[in-house]
């Protein structure tokens, strides 16, 4: 039990490191507050599904984002996940948002979806993610079962892909 909580910390402090400059995000004046998706076809190109998850990944990557950055991060992802609802790599990033807010049981649910899309492929370089965040909501929930057996499959898919230099992983 020592040893999982100790790789997760690693994970969760040392894995994530964030980039130099946490600022290359959506100017937040232009990401509308009230509503969830761009009304003009000129708001949905500077606004696309991508460019706010970007936004959002930029900011929860990070272990020591405040917690202003990481709930305007969980809003861009949500907004994201409205346009593109069924796409595994942006309910993945709402996921680990959710997961930096405190929010487990929603990040539970989001990351499983997200894990449930990619067809189950437990192994596939995308879907370590949805593995580790996981693996550590499952921790923080108390499932240490559970994290424990997240945490095997994270391990066998940075052996199988050769993640082993990923310096965020």
């Amino acid at each position: 039990m020592k040893r999982l909580l100790e790789l997760l910390s690693v994970i969760a402090l040392a894995g994530c490191m964030p980039e130099p400059n946490l600022d290359n995000v959506v100017d937040p004046n232009m990401v509308p507050r009230e509503r969830p998706i761009a009304r003009s076809p000129r708001d949905k190109s500077r606004l696309s599904a991508a460019s706010l998850n970007q936004s959002s990944w930029n900011v929860v990557r990070s272990p020591t984002a405040s917690d202003t950055r990481y709930r305007q991060a969980l809003r861009w992802a949500e907004q994201a996940c409205e346009l593109h609802p069924d796409n595994a790599n942006l309910l993945n990033t709402l996921g680990v948002a959710q997961y930096r807010v405190d929010d487990f049981l929603a990040a539970r649910a989001t990351l499983t979806r997200a894990k449930q899309l990619r067809g189950g492929n437990e192994s596939g370089r995308d879907a370590t993610w949805d593995l580790v965040f996981l693996a550590m909501t499952e921790h923080r929930l108390g499932a240490i079962a559970a994290a424990q057996t997240l945490w095997q499959q994270v391990q066998r898919a940075i052996e199988v892909h050769e993640l082993h230099r990923n310096r965020e992983l």
